[in-house]
């Protein structure tokens, strides 16, 4: 379960709420919020496609070890939100952490500021996670065909050096035959 403390309210004994769920008019916590949540002058419905924005927000957390919002006052973190302007998470992630390439574009893509740039469900940023933990290039990344057979060879790493081997044994072979 994911639960955003941005939009908790303090209550009475009744269970009333005596609080407003954050200080700016919408609710949710800024660096997980939508550019769509912030601001209603956007024009822009909050739908499953917000929700997408905040699970690629929590990628980014896991991915840097910080939120998107981190060190940053709470102005410039929703103007980074709207303009879509937020470090990647390998520029803010410490030194030593690794940032995969295919991860940080699933990122990028699901926290894009326009909707229609998001994936078109919880699913399809699923399948781009599990893509990436199987060994196979994500959509996001847009990977080359280099990369696609690199990956290929690593997940077949067995099969490919015997086939290695196999066409090296033939060669030499050949080769000794010959002379």
């Amino acid at each position: 379960y994911i639960l955003d403390w941005g939009l908790a309210r303090a209550v009475d004994a009744k269970g009333i709420a005596i609080t407003e769920p954050c200080a700016i008019k919408a609710a949710g916590t800024p660096g997980y919020m939508a550019p769509e949540q912030i601001s209603s002058d956007l024009g822009i419905e909050v739908g499953i496609k917000s929700d997408i924005y905040a699970l690629g927000a929590l990628l980014y957390t896991i991915l840097a070890l910080k939120s998107p919002a981190a060190d940053l006052d709470k102005e410039e973190v929703l103007q980074k939100t709207i303009t879509g302007t937020f470090a990647m998470p390998s520029e803010t992630a410490p030194a030593e952490r690794v940032v995969p390439a295919s991860l940080e574009a699933v990122v990028k893509r699901a926290m894009a500021p326009d909707p229609a740039d998001r994936y078109d469900s919880v699913r399809s940023l699923w399948t781009e996670i599990t893509a990436f933990s199987s060994g196979f290039a994500t959509v996001a990344e847009q990977a080359s065909l280099l990369k696609r057979l690199f990956l290929f060879a690593w997940r077949n790493a067995l099969w490919v050096t015997v086939g290695l081997l196999g066409a090296a044994l033939v060669l030499t072979l050949t080769l000794l035959w010959m002379a």
